[in-house]
């Protein structure tokens, strides 16, 4: 039986100072500051939440529970508007967010095998079924307990103690002498003994992957950036009726942002890449790879915090 899960717990510290200031230098009438500080944790079993999910460890289902794909531990920000002479009214608004968690996760090579080639757990695993966590991480590792720093020595402990073993479902078939009969599905494959021998289930890829080194120069996911500026002139043409033209510059200092939600590469470790693995996994992406796939960009229609820097017109007749 497959458990569904989706328990999920926010908790944070939220904090906000306001203060507005009344002709503060010759030229300013007035000005309004706010900053927010927020420090949260976002726990649940899964990296993305939005769908119906599977538990990780059918036989233990809150086993693996973590920091969500969403959770970021600092959120920073800060704005201000200031009213100027000619009816000029300038504002901008910095955002300052800590990196978001990853999950490092095993690779499925075996079109069908899993069970005997990643599922360690031993809870059940099929081809189409989420990739279970490296032995000894949690849900959403990476950037949290595992960075690019330490990245290297979880993967030398994982090769040491787990690469070319057998999962408890390879482990059973060795145990309870199997017939090799399934040499029939894979001719030319297994032979020799009537019975499943570890040669078979090596010759199958039915044993734990070793994987990859880090590549040289590889990055964590970065903090998001993002500094907004925006000039108006409210104008009033009659009692009721007020005309405000603006200009914006979203990023204005063009920060580059990458990884982020909705454009996060695949995360699973591939063995016999020489290296975790650029440029197509978190991780793996070095100074010298091209970040345009991964960079921030416009995400459901119009949501685009943190994309390369914007300029916007607009009019606004208000009555």
């Amino acid at each position: 039986m497959l458990f569904p899960v989706g328990r999920s717990v926010y908790s944070g510290l939220q904090m906000k100072l306001v203060h507005r200031i009344d002709k503060p230098t010759r030229y300013v009438k007035g000005a309004n500051f706010q900053v927010s500080y927020s420090y949260s944790k976002f726990i649940s079993q899964v990296q993305d939440q939005d769908f119906i999910n599977i538990a990780t460890d059918n036989d233990n289902p809150t086993r693996f529970t973590g920091p969500n794909a969403l959770d970021r531990k600092h959120q920073l920000s800060f704005g201000g508007t200031f009213d100027l002479p000619l009816h000029t009214k300038l504002s901008a608004i910095g955002h300052f967010y800590s990196p978001l968690a990853q999950s490092l996760q095993l690779p499925e090579l075996t079109n069908g095998g899993e069970i005997f080639a990643t599922d360690w757990l031993g809870a059940g695993l099929g081809s189409s079924a989420a990739p279970e966590p490296l032995p000894g991480t949690q849900i959403g590792q990476f950037q949290r307990g595992t960075n690019i720093g330490n990245l290297q020595s979880v993967l030398n402990n994982y090769n040491h103690i787990y690469a070319n073993t057998f999962t408890p479902a390879g482990a059973c078939l060795l145990a309870n002498n199997i017939p090799s009969s399934s040499h029939f599905i894979c001719p030319g494959l297994i032979s020799g003994p009537e019975v499943m021998t570890q040669g078979d289930l090596t010759a199958l890829g039915w044993v734990m992957p070793t994987l990859g080194s880090v590549a040289p120069g590889a990055l964590g996911i970065p903090w998001l950036k993002s500094m907004d500026l925006k000039a108006a002139w409210p104008i009033k043409i009659k009692e009721h009726v007020v005309i405000e033209p603006s200009a914006s510059i979203f990023n204005v200092f063009n920060f580059a942002n990458a990884f982020l939600p909705g454009n996060l590469p695949a995360p699973s470790l591939v063995p016999g890449s020489g290296a975790y693995l650029a440029p197509n996994v978190v991780g793996g992406v070095t100074p010298g790879s091209s970040l345009t796939p991964f960079r921030a960009s416009f995400q459901s229609g119009t949501y685009a915090l943190g994309a390369p820097r914007q300029f916007e017109f607009g009019l606004r007749i208000s009555f």
